[in-house]
């Protein structure tokens, strides 16, 4: 069974029983679908522009099953504009496949146009924040850490060298 996550990144933007709609054409691909709508509680307040709606697939899918939930989200995307009297604010949809790969990325900004695919942009970017998110940071010693640290070497050594035999 496949299951599959949509997550409105903003619940103000996109309530989860709108984002239920994109959910019904997914499930249509195949009975054997778990697609469920991330009913996420709002932190803070959004930032973007953009209406995001994140799609996560926990297995390995074909690139046709890519295709054809990008086809649902942009036709989601457009009745969405429609609802909105064609004034709506653009939607962006991120696409990630298992272990958080990005998979597809694109944006639709009128009802009318055609979506700009932004994938290259969603790898580089996750590529960035993984370079980040690994790196240990050194951490900085404070002064008193430092004579710390020095003392005990100093001591060690002079308790060493008071050990060891006087040589003439």
């Amino acid at each position: 069974m496949k299951q599959i996550t949509i997550k409105p990144t903003n619940p103000r933007d996109v309530k989860p029983e709108d984002a239920e709609e994109l959910a019904k054409a997914i499930r249509s691909l195949h009975p054997d679908y778990d697609v469920k709508v991330l009913d996420k509680e709002l932190l803070g307040t959004g930032v973007t522009w953009y209406e995001v709606v994140e799609i996560v697939i926990v297995q390995e899918i074909t690139r046709g099953l890519l295709k054809h939930i990008t086809k649902f989200s942009i036709n989601w995307a457009r009745q969405r504009f429609n609802e909105q009297g064609g004034k709506g604010r653009p939607k962006y949809f991120r696409i990630y496949g298992p272990n958080d790969k990005p998979l597809k990325a694109f944006v639709l900004k009128t009802p009318d146009s055609k979506p700009e695919d932004l994938t290259k942009d969603l790898l580089e970017t996750e590529q960035i924040r993984a370079k980040y998110l690994n790196k240990s940071t050194p951490k900085k010693q404070t002064f008193y850490q430092k004579l710390i640290n020095n003392t005990s070497d100093f001591v060690s050594r002079l308790t060493h060298s008071l050990t060891q035999p006087f040589r003439k």
